[in-house]
Parts: C-alpha cells; structure tokens; sequence
C-alpha cells in the first residue's frame, strides 16, 4: 500500500514501528547492558569478546608456566566505579546479543560428562563450586579492595588448581569482581583480607544457591532466574528454550492498539492520568474518549496542575482525544442519545478506572459508587457491536477476608475469584439485596476490613456473570479483564518519575497520618511474633499498574490478574515506618508502635491510622503468575519498552532521600518542582 492509500492510523502505526527498529539496532545494546548490570551481571560491554560466536565448548584451565595463548580480556581500573569504553553500535547488534545468549545458554545446558571421559577435577561446574566454596588454591586481591592487583586480575594462575578461567566465568554471569578474584594470581591474604573474602563467598554462595531452592529446580536443570527489577529472563529449562526457539515472532503489546477507540473512566484520577499518558506515548490507537464530570475545562485544570505542559499538551490533542463530560453514575453517562450512537458505533476497547477508594464508607453509602457505576459502565459496553474488550480495575485487597480464616502469618492470594459463604444467588441477587438492604448476608458472614473491599468483589462475580453470558451467546473467550492493583504509589518511570497525587496513594497517606498525629502513641493489631519484619504492605508503582494492564490486554488475558510488587518485592512495616520518624521526628528518639494481637483490626483502641488502614500489622501474599506467564512470551523489543515488575525494596529502603520524598509529598512540600516533569529525582 502506497502512502497516499494509506489511513492516518496506519501511517502512524508503520512510523512507529519504523523508530522502534531504529530504536532496537541503535540503542538496544545499551539498554540491555544496564539492566544486564543491575542483577549484578557482566555486561557485554565490558567483555571482549574472541568472536561474535562464543565456542560451545567450555574452556579447560591448563597450568602452563607460558603465557597463554587465548585472548584475554583488556586490563581494568582498580576502581570499579570507572565504566570502560563501551564498544560501537555494530559489534553490538541485537542479532550478535541474542547469539552470544543463546551459546552461553547452550554452554550451560551442556550435560556433564561420565567420569571415564573427564577428570571430576577438570569439571568446569565444579570448579566454579569450588572456587566460590574456598577450594581454590589461593585468590588474590578483588578489585576496589585492599590487595587488589592494579590490572584487574584477569591472570590464571598455574599454582591454584582450584582457579577458574575469567572466560568462563564471565560466561557463567559472575560480575566483572568476581571473575577478576577467581582468576588472578595467588597472593598471601592478610587476615583482613581473608575475612572480606571470606564474607564475599558467603554472599555468592547464597545467592547462587537461593534461586534453585526456591525456584523448585533440581540438579537436573538449570533455574529460570529473573531480574525481578526489570523483568529479564537469564536463563531457561531445556522445554522452555525450546518453546522460544519455535515462536521466533511472539506478542508485539503495542500493536494491539493499532487504529483502535478506547474509551476511558477515571482519567482525571492518580491511576487514569498515568494511562492516558503511556497510551498516547507508546501506541497508535486511534481514539481515546474520557468520561469526565466537568468535561474537558476540568480536566485540562486537573492536568495542568499536576503535570507540565509537555506532558498534558499532548494528552488534549483533539485529534487523538475527545473528553467527554459524563456521570458514571448515569445510564449511557447521562450523553445526549445521538452522541451515544456514535459512540458506541466505534467503542472497541473500555477501561473502567473510575472508582471511590474511601476506606471508611459504609457499604450502604458506597455501593452506588462502585457496583451501581460499573453496573452502568458495563452496560454501555456490552451495547458496543464492535467491544472487543473491557478491562476493571479492582483491587488485589479484594480478598482480604482471607486473612480472618487463616492462621498464617502470610495469607496466600491467587489470582481467581473466591467464593463468599451465604452468598444469595447470582451475583445480581446480590446486589439488588444490597441495594435494597444496605447489606447481604455474604458481607456479613465475612471479615472484609473494609465496605469498599466487599463492594469490589461483589463488582467482581457481577461483571464475571454478564460477560460470560455475553460470551456464551457469542461462543468465544470471555472479553473481561480484572486487573487487580495492590497500593498504588509514586510512579518509577512515567509521567515522570516520582509522579504521585498524594491522597490516592494509601501509603503515602498512612505515613503521613501517623506523622502528623500529635498524641504520639501508636498501637496497632497483628498477630506476628516479629511485625516490624514480618506484616508487609504491597505497594506498586503506578506506571507498573498502567504497564500490567496494556500488557494484560494486549495478550487477551481474560479473568482475574494482579498488579502487584508481590512477595519479592514489598515493603516491610519498618521500612515505611522510618519515613514517620523522619518526618516527625522526636527528642526522644525513633518512636516505635505498641503491637497487640487481642484487638479487633478495627477496635476503637487502635490508632485511628491502624483502623482505617485496617492491614497494617498484615502480610499477604499476592501471586501474579499470569505476569510471569505473559513475560515469558512477550519480544525481546517488549520486554526493553514495558516494565512490569517492581524493583526491590533494598534498592528504595538504603538511601533515605525516598523516605523524605514520601514525606514531602504527603504535606505537599515543594508540589510545584515535583509535579514538574523536568524534576527528576
């Protein structure tokens, strides 16, 4: 097709595939190498490489007093923190990364050889045991450390049976250190350097053994490791690699949205606004229409508060989005029927985001809001001839009553729909008992901590009945996806990083309500020997909400899935607790909470914090196994351009500028640089 034939959503769908091929060849390298750098890894950058083609085979450590004829990697600075100059564009292309993945991948699916044919000791798998387990012969100074040999060390020396060639042992992901320490030249260590040492084997050894135990894995395959920060992959079983092999072309996210409407609720809000934003950024959908109250004033006033005009201006380009003001709350958003002809003759995908997060409601006040809209929402949606999907966002704390039949101290949570005891019915009988009543006699059979967490599942079971209904008629897969956030808060990446409107975040509100309490006397229910390291609180980063979600749609997940930072990756009661003392800190000293397992989670002698957000003092254990799932299928071009998993709290709890930054924003110190997209933190 000529370019005069073709559409304006086409046109844009081939430019942006265009830049991101340009994207891939010109600046894929480098983005692999620093996420490659943040598990710890080598990045190729700083491997030279003998040939764009590793050898299959493993190198064999031969003690020779000559020099070595095989290439060796460059000398380094002692300094670790000095990056070296990184190869050009073409010695890293995106074909010759994935070659050298796969022949490491080959190198380490490699079976071990019979005694008769290889000495145990010539084992390259036991070497690298033995070397991070002592049984070298002797190692000399790491890099950055007192002893540390100048060059780098990158020698092998004859006198340590036990060493490990840099080769290998860069092709087995050590970090640059540590292939530097197993193959550099036997030194007699000081005592201050045997106990660093000693203390550096210790950490690899954990982490070398960690992942196998709890990935399942026995001896007999090589563990799925992943990167829980950017979501990479490292290695893969035998069946798995063999899957990725026949599926050269797997799921393009953003081609999903080529040239379709979508139609959204809620963009004026914390979690609509960062939607809006990453899909006028990254897809070519054709048309977004918002559903606002106050229509585009309003929401040109709200945008323009709380992000710059680069960012919000392109949000109101008329020629991509139309804002519609609207009521959820209203059949067909109370529209004038000619406008909603049209629009749902051209509606094909519907995001319900719109939604009251007051946890103190009641349920006879609340129920309106949440299942009575979506009842509406839903209802405009399955009139669509064209609907291809519909997404809800709920919330993973939808089970929460889970909690109250357990005694564990980490209630498990999968992604599905749990029954509720007492349960009138349908769904639909239901809530017309509620509607009626106030109440059903499934909300009270049930510790919900809150009304909103019952009106959510109720939302739930009532919008699973209708689409399946739907889909029953239609004989296809059901189009309803249920994406169920944890605590949303403060953004990673985009709008901007640290992108956050202070009073939808819970746990910016949780800090700063503790804080801000003069009376400076806590106490909070648990039933945990240990709370300040055992309850939890899963907070998510809300363009990893918005990712999860694009993602989840673009690969047809239907039913249930949580956007969660999950059981790698939540926050400890005292990690969040020290931004409290920081920001309102005593002559005292840190002020510590009174922990009591003989109240009620919302018992009148808790602190008003505690009973509000009644899961402090809690710990649940969100699964997402669709997202480790759908990562696994997802492009390499995919995996660079979606972030769908949270970084480690380790990583946000060390410097205590996060901690100050939550703080500020829960006062609003300083909103006008924050808000700003320039004020990058």
């Amino acid at each position: 097709m000529s370019s005069a034939e073709e559409s304006p959503a086409q046109r844009a769908a081939r430019l942006r595939r265009e830049r991101r091929e340009a994207k891939i060849k010109e600046g894929g390298a480098a983005r692999l190498d620093k996420i490659t750098s943040l598990s710890g890894r080598t990045p190729s950058a700083h491997r030279e490489e003998a040939s764009p083609t590793p050898s299959l085979q493993p190198p064999t450590v031969i003690p020779s007093p000559s020099p070595s004829p095989e290439p060796r990697p460059l000398p380094r600075q002692a300094q670790p923190s000095m990056p070296s100059p990184s190869p050009s564009v073409d010695e890293l292309s995106p074909e010759m990364i994935r070659e050298q993945q796969e022949a490491f991948r080959a190198l380490l699916r490699q079976s071990a050889p019979s005694p008769g044919e290889q000495d145990v000791e010539e084992d390259p798998t036991m070497k690298l045991v033995n070397a991070l387990m002592g049984g070298m012969g002797g190692m000399g100074g790491m890099g950055g450390m007192p002893g540390a040999d100048p060059s780098g060390g990158a020698g092998t020396s004859a006198d340590a049976p036990g060493g490990l060639s840099p080769d290998l042992a860069s092709s087995l992901g050590l970090p640059p250190f540590v292939s530097n320490m197993l193959g550099s030249v036997m030194q007699q260590p000081t005592e201050e350097q045997k106990m660093a040492l000693m203390m550096w084997k210790i950490v690899h050894t954990v982490f070398a053994i960690a992942p196998t135990a709890a990935s399942g894995h026995g001896a007999e395959s090589f563990p799925v490791l992943y990167d829980w920060r950017a979501g990479v992959n490292w290695g893969e079983s035998d069946a798995e690699e063999s899957e990725c092999i026949q599926r050269p072309v797997a799921i393009m996210i953003w081609d999903h949205f080529d040239g379709k409407s979508v139609l959204i609720t809620g963009a004026s809000g914390f979690l609509g606004t960062a939607l809006v934003h990453r899909i006028i950024d990254r897809t070519s959908a054709s048309h977004l229409y918002l559903i606002c109250r106050g229509g585009l004033p309003r929401l040109r006033e709200q945008w323009r508060r709380i992000l710059s005009s680069e960012l919000a201006d392109p949000m109101l380009d008329p020629r991509r989005v139309t804002v519609l003001d609207g009521d959820i709350l209203k059949p067909d958003f109370g529209l004038p029927p000619r406008e909603v002809e049209r629009l749902q003759g051209v509606v094909e995908i519907v995001i319900h985001s719109a939604s009251s997060i007051n946890l103190g409601s009641r349920l006879s006040k609340i129920a309106a809001v949440i299942i009575g809209a979506s009842e509406m929402v839903s209802e405009f949606a399955l009139k669509c001839p064209k609907l291809d999907q519909f997404a809800y966002i709920s919330t993973a704390y939808v089970n929460a009553f889970l909690y109250a039949e357990t005694d564990a101290l980490d209630t498990e949570v999968e992604e599905k729909v749990y029954a509720l005891r007492n349960a009138q019915g349908r769904a639909a009988d239901e809530w017309a008992l509620v509607r009626s009543q106030g109440s059903s006699g499934a909300y009270e059979a049930h510790e919900f901590p809150w009304a909103y967490a019952y009106a959510k599942h109720l939302t739930e079971r009532l919008l699973m009945e209708r689409f399946e209904a739907r889909s029953q008629q239609q004989q296809q897969q059901s189009r309803l996806l249920i994406l169920r956030p944890s605590i949303i808060g403060p953004a990673k990446s985009f709008p901007f990083p640290a992108y956050c409107v202070p009073t939808s975040s819970p746990l910016t509100m949780m800090i700063a309500g503790s804080a801000l309490d003069p009376s400076k006397g806590y106490k909070f229910h648990t039933r945990c020997p240990n709370p300040a390291t055992q309850s939890t609180a899963d907070e998510v980063p809300v363009d990893i909400v918005v990712d999860r979600l694009l993602a989840h749609l673009g690969a047809r997940t239907p039913g249930p899935v949580h956007a969660v930072s999950g059981k790698r990756a939540r926050w400890t009661f005292q990690d969040w607790w020290c931004a409290v003392n920081i920001l309102n800190p005593s002559p005292r000293g840190p002020v510590l909470p009174e922990w009591t397992s003989s109240l009620h989670w919302r018992s009148p002698e808790l602190h008003p914090v505690a009973r509000l957000h009644a899961v402090i003092g809690t710990s649940f254990h969100f699964h997402d196994d669709k997202t480790e799932r759908l990562w696994e299928s997802l492009s390499v071009e995919d995996r660079l351009d979606l972030q769908l998993f949270a970084m480690l709290p380790s990583e946000y709890a060390a410097p205590v500028w996060v901690h100050e930054r939550r703080a500020a924003l829960a006062v609003g110190v300083n909103d006008a640089m924050r808000w700003n997209a320039k004020a990058r933190l």
